[in-house]
């Protein structure tokens, strides 16, 4: 305790007493037990002149002029804390939208990439092509291919780069990723003016990689910020995530209006991970003290676990919890995939091809609504059971399944809000359920393996966008009716943890009763 502390070196304020020891560290919830009158001892807490000597901010000793006017003046550095703290979660935030979940935004860039023709040269003289926008099965199946292996590359690196996470810390892993974010961005600038399709495919698997990086160094970063804001933090992170797609929709918006190339473009985007680097010493390093109540399921966990232990999270990765939610996650993300990478396909065939190219248009720029439901999300996961959050999503994954049957513009217009809700919400449970459920220390090897397979999974998305394209001739019912059937299966596992909550509660009731 403080009191303790400091009593050591008591003060007696006599002027001939000995001096305070300057070195003496005070946090910042001492100072607000100070404030409190927890340690208002003038004898022990001043000097003769009634000055203190404190180390609160960046190690600087800060000295406090009076003992009336001390506490005043700290609760100022208290909240000059607090700021600080929300100004780094602004500008983090700012950065998982900037370089996160950028490669989502497929939508858009594939319309700029058809009009320049790439893979065009894979249509036969005899199939079946649009002249205007070039476009011939052989040529869907590849760019769809681009979209694929870039997604895919992002949940399989998920393991490798929450290995790297555990063994360094967020700061190296995210410097990491900004080299190779640069990378990337280089990369599809040469492929552009290049014309070589095969660059594509290379630049979206550096994209994929620089993903897993940048975003769970930013969601372990939460360690560094108050509890009671933790969760919405989280949220907001995900949020910026889908956001981020908006980035290649402003994209299409510049090179429609203006003279700059979509390779030029991708080349000034290189100031970004640049940007990123030389902020990445300055962000906070220092682990909050988190409320007991909030913590405690985290604690618990924790206290289970050694540093980087294989053997403590290969024991969490066969739990039943986290076994279900690999396969929740590996049915629900595919179909999230699929849905996002055939926008423009599916509603082209269904509506014709000039509504159907306006609402691809529309999608790009509905899909990062879902930011502006962030916070809420993360309000509704700190308060919400972890069941009902799931049934909440499940539920809303059926009824967008269900609305894509619908073949009319306006109906898909709302069922697009629908799903920039109902992902944003999607991602953010899965990371706040991750956290709490297994804690902080092993997180990168759990929420890494959790991506790693999905992505595995998720390869199946190209396989059957192929087999619709060219099988079903376009006939995309049975492939979301497929949709369907599966996504209400996966009912089963917020159903399960309904089932294991209202179990440990009674047999909680039932120890208290035989006390």
């Amino acid at each position: 305790m403080l009191s303790r502390r400091v009593g050591r070196r008591k003060v007696t304020g006599q002027r001939n007493g000995p001096k305070p020891d300057n070195s003496t560290k005070i946090t910042l919830n001492d100072a607000k037990d100070l404030d409190q009158g927890g340690y208002g001892d003038p004898e022990t807490s001043t000097n003769s002149n009634g000055v203190v000597n404190l180390r609160i901010l960046l190690g600087i000793s800060v000295p406090v002029l009076s003992y009336k006017g001390e506490f005043l003046f700290l609760e100022v550095l208290f909240v000059m804390k607090k700021i600080e703290l929300w100004l780094w979660s602004i500008f983090l935030v700012l950065i998982c939208f900037l370089s996160t979940g950028i490669l989502y935004g497929w939508t858009p860039l594939q319309v700029l990439i058809e009009e320049e023709g790439f893979f065009s040269e894979r249509c036969p003289p005899d199939s079946d092509r649009n002249e205007e926008h070039r476009l011939c099965p052989e040529q869907v199946s590849l760019l769809n291919l681009v979209f694929t292996v870039g997604v895919t590359t992002t949940t399989v690196a998920g393991l490798p780069m929450g290995m790297l996470l555990d063994y360094w810390d967020e700061k190296k892993t995210s410097l990491t990723g900004c080299v190779i974010l640069a990378l990337g961005c280089t990369t599809f600038a040469g492929a552009y003016f290049s014309k070589i399709g095969l660059l594509l495919f290379v630049a979206y698997i550096l994209m994929g990689l620089a993903v897993p990086c940048i975003f769970l160094s930013l969601i372990r970063s939460t360690r560094f910020f108050p509890a009671s804001a933790g969760h919405i933090l989280v949220a907001l992170y995900n949020s910026a995530f889908d956001a981020s797609i908006l980035v290649f929709a402003l994209f299409k918006v510049v090179v429609d209006h203006t003279s700059v190339k979509l390779g030029t473009l991708f080349l000034i985007y290189n100031i970004v991970p640049l940007v990123i680097a030389i902020s990445i010493p300055f962000w906070p390093n220092k682990v909050q003290e988190k409320e007991e109540e909030e913590m405690k399921n985290i604690r618990k966990s924790q206290e289970m676990l050694v540093k980087g232990s294989w053997a403590a999270a290969w024991k969490q990765m066969k739990s039943p919890v986290y076994i279900g939610l690999v396969l929740y996650n590996c049915v629900n993300m595919t179909w999230l995939n699929t849905y996002l990478g055939t926008t423009e396909v599916q509603w082209v065939g269904k509506l014709g091809e000039e509504e159907g190219l306006r609402l691809a248009e529309v999608f790009g720029f509905i899909l990062p609504l879902g930011f502006l439901v962030g916070p809420v999300v993360g309000v509704t996961l700190k308060y919400l059971p972890s069941y009902r959050g799931f049934f909440a999503l499940t539920l809303l994954l059926t009824i967008n399944a269900i609305i894509q049957f619908i073949p009319h513009l306006g109906v898909q217009v709302f069922n697009f809000c629908l799903f920039a809700i109902l992902r944003a919400y999607y991602y953010a449970l899965i990371a706040d359920f991750t956290i709490e459920k297994f804690g902080f220390e092993s997180f990168g090897k759990l929420f890494g393996l959790l991506q790693f397979i999905v992505g595995l999974v998720g390869i199946s998305q190209s396989l059957f966008v192929s087999l619709t394209v060219t099988v079903f001739e376009g006939n995309w019912l049975p492939l979301n009716t497929f949709q369907l059937v599966t996504q209400i299966l996966t009912l089963g596992y917020p159903l399960y943890l309904y089932l294991k909550e209202k179990k440990e509660k009674t047999i909680y009731a039932v120890l208290q009763e035989d006390r």
